[in-house]
């Protein structure tokens, strides 16, 4: 049987949801929305949709926006066990201080996990994804 269709895009509250090749999902985030738990809880029930019981990839493209994030939200998104039993990996895509500083404080102090990444564009976002296509297995 087949998975169910999907739409290739989907719209949540911090930005667009968009289904590449390679079980990567693209969020485009949208400037100035300051990210609390239940826009969290839209973009993972969103990401979860994109993919149905498989296992996908994150890339975040956060460049050209000023938001804030708060504990909870990034809390939501480290330990969500759907979430994380999921997403096999994450890149975030930033050129600005202040969202290098939430995206590492994610990625460093509370998943504590080696498969989220920052980089400076989407180039370096595939290819460093590609080098985890294992996870997807």
């Amino acid at each position: 049987m087949s998975p169910p269709k999907v739409s290739k895009n989907i719209k949540t509250r911090l930005g667009t949801l968009e289904r590449l090749p390679g079980n990567i999902v693209l969020l485009n985030i949208e400037d100035n929305i300051p990210v609390d738990i239940e826009i969290m809880v839209d973009v993972i029930d969103g990401l979860l949709e994109c993919f149905p019981g498989q296992k996908f990839f994150v890339i975040a493209d956060a460049r050209k926006i000023l938001t804030n994030a708060t504990i909870d939200s990034l809390n939501y998104a480290a330990y969500n066990k759907q979430f994380n039993k999921y997403c096999a990996a994450q890149a975030v895509i930033t050129d600005n201080l202040a969202i290098s500083l939430i995206a590492n404080f994610y990625a460093s102090i509370l998943k504590r996990n080696e498969n989220v990444k920052l980089v400076k564009n989407m180039p370096e976002a595939e290819a460093w994804l590609k080098g985890k296509e294992a996870l997807l297995g």
